[in-house]
Order: structure tokens, then C-alpha cells, then sequence
């Protein structure tokens, strides 16, 4: 099973402050609290006008070598992209990471367009999953629900990004989230 730590930030989504002692406070572009898996969340309405942004600071770089990311994720509908975690990659079109869906098929790169891609099972409409992917330095791997559903070979460190984290859209105007918590 993945870990469920490995980033510098937790976020406890009912709330917008960061629940270590990094600062890593995200700023709210008008999501709504909900009810989540495990205690409160946030609802996202699915456009790229509701997100949270979570200020670039260094500490936010991401390893060269060992990456987690893992949210519980609901849905509703389904859209082309849906964003549940993006780091934008300045004056690019590129994501240093994305963590999302494809339809409803669950979704996560490390790497630019056309990188190495991770698809998971369809993701069930109003059904909470457990959604995270793991980089080590030679793989990807994603899980549902912390059952293994793709694996694919990428060595590659993600891009560098000075940009802030997003959490719900793409900083670009791509899809929004469902909720996640």
C-alpha cells in the first residue's frame, strides 16, 4: 500500500490552513465546505472558477527521486480532464505533476504531455476512492483504494516549477475537481 505522507503540506480540506508547521496555507477561489470521507472537505463545482492555490514557497520543490500524492476523491459528473492536484510548470502548457481523471477513468503524470501516463479504473459517480499515485525515480504507480491498478516505467525527475500548487483546477483554465477531502 502507498504512503500516505511524502509532500511538505497536509491538508485537512474543511479547513484552508495548513495542518503542519510549514505555512503552506491555501487560498480559496470559491469552493464550499462539504461533508468528506473522513471528517470535512471541500466542494469544487467542477469549472476552473473554483480551486484552492496553495502559494509557491521552495519547500514546495519537488524530490528528484520519491514523489506521494493521494487525495479522496467523490464525482459527479464526467468531463473530459478533471484536476485534483496540479503543479503548473511557469509560461508553459506543461504540469510538472496531475493528479486527476481522464472521463472518469482515475488519471496521474510526472512529467510533460505525452510523458509517461497512469490510467486506473472508472471511478463510480458519487462513490468515494481513496485515488494516489507514487513516483520512486523508474516508475510510476497508481492505486485505488490502495489496490494497485497501473504501473508504468518513467525515470525522469518532474519538471521544475516555480508555480504555485493547485488544488481543483488547472491554473490555465483546465476542468475542476469534484469533491475531495
Amino acid at each position: 500500500n502507498p504512503s500516505q505522507t511524502g509532500f511538505p503540506c497536509r491538508r485537512h480540506l474543511g479547513g484552508l490552513a495548513d495542518s503542519t508547521a510549514n505555512d503552506h496555507d491555501a487560498v480559496d477561489f470559491g469552493t464550499a465546505p462539504a461533508v468528506g470521507r473522513i471528517g470535512a472537505g471541500r466542494a469544487f463545482n467542477g469549472g476552473a472558477t473554483d480551486y484552492l492555490e496553495v502559494p509557491y514557497d521552495a519547500s514546495l520543490a519537488w524530490p528528484d527521486d520519491a514523489i506521494t500524492l493521494s487525495a479522496w476523491v467523490q464525482h459527479d459528473s464526467e468531463q473530459f480532464f478533471r484536476a485534483f492536484l496540479v503543479h503548473p510548470v511557469p509560461d508553459t502548457s506543461e504540469n510538472a505533476i496531475y493528479l486527476g481523471m481522464n472521463g472518469a477513468v482515475a488519471y496521474a503524470r510526472f512529467g510533460p504531455m505525452g510523458s509517461a501516463e497512469t490510467f486506473g479504473p472508472t471511478l463510480g459517480a458519487a462513490t468515494w476512492t481513496w485515488l494516489t499515485a507514487t513516483y520512486d525515480g523508474t516508475q510510476i504507480d497508481l492505486y485505488a483504494d490502495g489496490q494497485l491498478v497501473d504501473t508504468e516505467p518513467w525515470s525522469d525527475p518532474p519538471l521544475a516549477s516555480t508555480d504555485s500548487l493547485f488544488i481543483g483546477a488547472d491554473r490555465d483554465g483546465g476542468t475542476g475537481a469534484p469533491n475531495a477531502a
